[in-house]
């Protein structure tokens, strides 16, 4: 469980994420991020709580990503093929979570979905058949970006004057 590695205000919406996951059977790992000491929060006997952990060393390890639905943390869950949970706080996170919805990746609530909201979607989302698959879609299409290369390659020939490679279908 990660909402944001910047400090946005966030510890009432952390707090009623882990006392949702506290019903639950779930192991959490949560970030706070630089701005917000982890002893500011009432955990779980359930949970862990760091400052930071990069995401390529935890997501591999994990069933489902409950997030603010920014950007960085959506691609990730997407490169390892997780599900995602998001309850966006402000920014572009509202459409950023629409939009894992409607991939089928995830599943999106309101800001101030309640406890037992955040413990049924995070239930369902564990066990749903549907996400799996979905996440496993969005995982398929994050590694045919080619970790990159293909963007840095457009990017290279845009700057150049030229294009070297297709871009959204489009022809060099």
């Amino acid at each position: 469980m990660s909402l944001s590695s910047q400090y946005v205000h966030q510890e009432e919406a952390l707090q009623r994420i882990l006392d949702a996951l506290s019903s639950l059977a779930v192991r959490v790992v949560v970030t706070t991020g630089f701005g917000l000491a982890p002893d500011e929060l009432e955990l779980p006997a359930s949970a862990l709580v760091r400052a930071y952990v990069p995401h390529r060393a935890l997501l591999p390890h994990a069933a489902l990503v409950v997030t603010h639905g920014g950007m960085g943390t959506i691609m990730a869950a997407f490169a390892c093929g997780i599900p995602l949970v998001c309850l966006p706080l402000g920014r572009d996170q509202p459409g950023n979570a629409s939009r894992v919805a409607a991939l089928g990746a995830g599943v999106a609530l309101r800001q101030d979905a309640d406890e037992r909201a955040i413990a049924r979607a995070v239930s369902g989302a564990l066990t749903s058949v549907t996400l799996r698959a979905g996440a496993a879609r969005m995982r398929a299409s994050v590694a045919s970006y080619g970790g990159g290369r293909r963007a840095v390659e457009a990017l290279e020939g845009l700057a150049a004057g030229t294009t070297r490679t297709k871009v959204q279908g489009r022809p060099p």
